[in-house]
């Protein structure tokens, strides 16, 4: 029943086919010739971008990692408006490629790009060929879906959790949220289809919960954008990125976690 309402709203139209140029780039202070600048991509485009090629793993990132759990997080920072981190992405030239411009390849990010994948229903191109049978296996345990009649958080839960088996009605996949259009009459409907709770108060704030999943594909992502040409520097930039970069990270984190504690004590 669901699905045959959410067949009835209107989905969001699909990025034009340009939006790589139309994509917003950050002035950088050193210019054109700047080896490293900033982009904005919408959630939509980046998960495009990942699953056509026009963005690419390269052969010495890892597996991916993450559990369900980590997808269901990501859905919730989604939700709540969280910054989930730019990208670091690598400009190459290629003269094997038409034009000279080679794919980008994610140096770091790709647990994220590969999350949001599975939250918008889209594999990646690097899950292609002998990878897809094992995507279509995970899809079912790290797909996410919403609880219609949740009051309170959470309001997400994992494909694996047996809630969803137990009350199919109560449920809706995230991804497919993600295709409605916003501003749509329809989702009205879909609000008010959990009859456990239909109080005109509860179905609005229902409503208003599944607008804000609807409106998360147009959320700005950001990239950095290297145009270093050697590998060697690329290397450095992701080797750096996630050995010194982390644990100054950990240590800013903790930083501000004891320097919040000793504010709550000195405001009590």
């Amino acid at each position: 029943m669901i699905e045959a309402l959410s067949r009835r709203v209107a989905p969001i139209a699909p990025p034009a086919s340009d939006a790589v140029t139309a994509c917003a780039e950050i002035p950088s202070a050193a210019g054109s010739d700047a080896l490293c600048s900033y982009e904005l991509f919408t959630l939509r485009e980046a998960v495009d971008y990942a699953a056509n090629g026009t963005w690419r793993l390269p052969s010495f990132q890892r597996d991916f990692i993450w559990t369900a759990r980590g997808v269901v997080d990501l859905a919730e920072s989604l939700w709540l408006d969280y910054p989930i981190g730019p990208l670091l992405l690598w400009d190459r030239t290629d003269p094997k490629e038409p034009g000279g411009a080679a794919p980008r390849l994610i140096l770091d990010g790709q647990h994220r790009l590969t999350s949001l994948c599975f939250l918008f229903g889209k594999r990646p191109s690097w899950w292609s060929v002998e990878k897809a049978e094992r995507w279509n296996e995970l899809v079912p345990k790290f797909e996410v879906w919403f609880d219609l009649g949740a009051q309170r958080p959470p309001f997400f839960k994992s494909g694996s959790d047996r809630a969803i088996s137990r009350d199919p009605q109560r449920f809706m996949r995230f991804s497919d949220l993600l295709i409605l259009d916003p501003g749509s009459g329809g989702l009205e409907s879909i609000a008010s289809l959990h009859g456990a709770d239909t109080d005109l108060g509860a179905v609005r704030s229902r409503l208003d919960r599944i607008r804000t999943i609807t409106a998360i594909s147009d959320r700005n992502l950001m990239a950095t954008c290297v145009r270093h040409q050697s590998l060697a520097d690329a290397l450095e930039i992701f080797a750096r990125l996630n050995s010194q970069g982390i644990r100054f990270r950990r240590l800013l984190l903790s930083t501000a976690i004891k320097a919040t504690r000793a504010l709550w004590k000195s405001s009590l």
